[in-house]
């Protein structure tokens, strides 16, 4: 005697319901971002670039949304590149700042899929000032459709949310396999950034030379 099993169907996938959670995410962290605005460097900052006065080709890559980074070195005169806009990219006193999940200046347009590098010291002093809010959602120039700060959630599937910053990541990889050190300074190694350490993991087995 055979009995019948009903065989149960993998529920479809809600595009709708993806999208929705992405676009709350996203205003979400726009708005707990905001608080990060009038965030000023702190001794671990002014560190790094003490460090990086002395050792001119360091690589600074960073999960971080704030500009704190940011801030310590364009005070020091140190000027930056591997940014969302490109600037710098032929100078060779600047320092590659590389900002994997975003940036609190940064933005992207829902629509045309334009990105934007706003001023970061003069986003904190018209912010500080109240002269203007920040922009969790806003409208684009170019097309009139909504831009969002380009800033990544904790989640595991950023990779299908922002292609925008796949060249980030990519010069983010490249520095880590060129580096003869690697100097991880308060990172946690979540599992939401898994993709990371398999990078650093495979940086480290390619060269036995790599501390």
């Amino acid at each position: 005697m055979f009995r019948r099993h009903k065989i149960s169907k993998t529920p479809d996938i809600d595009v709708s319901s993806i999208g929705f959670l992405q676009d709350t995410l996203q205003t979400l962290f726009g708005l707990l971002t905001s608080t990060m605005i009038s965030a000023s460097p702190n001794q671990t900052h002014e560190a790094i670039v003490d460090f990086i006065k002395k050792h001119k080709k360091t690589s600074i890559i960073t999960t971080n949304y704030d500009g704190c980074m940011d801030e310590a070195l364009l005070k020091a005169k140190i000027p930056i590149k591997g940014t969302i806009s490109g600037e710098n990219e032929d100078n060779p006193n600047a320092v590659q700042l590389i900002k994997m999940h975003g940036s609190i200046n940064w933005a992207y347009c829902d629509s045309c899929q334009d990105v934007q590098e706003f001023d970061l010291l003069e986003l904190k002093r018209i912010y500080e000032q109240d002269k203007l809010s920040y922009p969790v959602i806003g409208i684009c120039k170019k097309c009139g459709g909504l831009r969002r700060p380009l800033l990544i959630p904790p989640l595991s599937f950023k990779f299908l949310m922002f292609p925008h910053l796949i060249d980030i990541w990519s010069s983010a990889c490249q520095s880590i396999e060129e580096a003869d050190y690697l100097i991880i300074v308060g990172y946690s190694f979540s599992e939401a950034d898994i993709y990371i350490t398999k990078i650093i993991s495979r940086s480290m087995s390619m060269s036995n030379d790599q501390k």
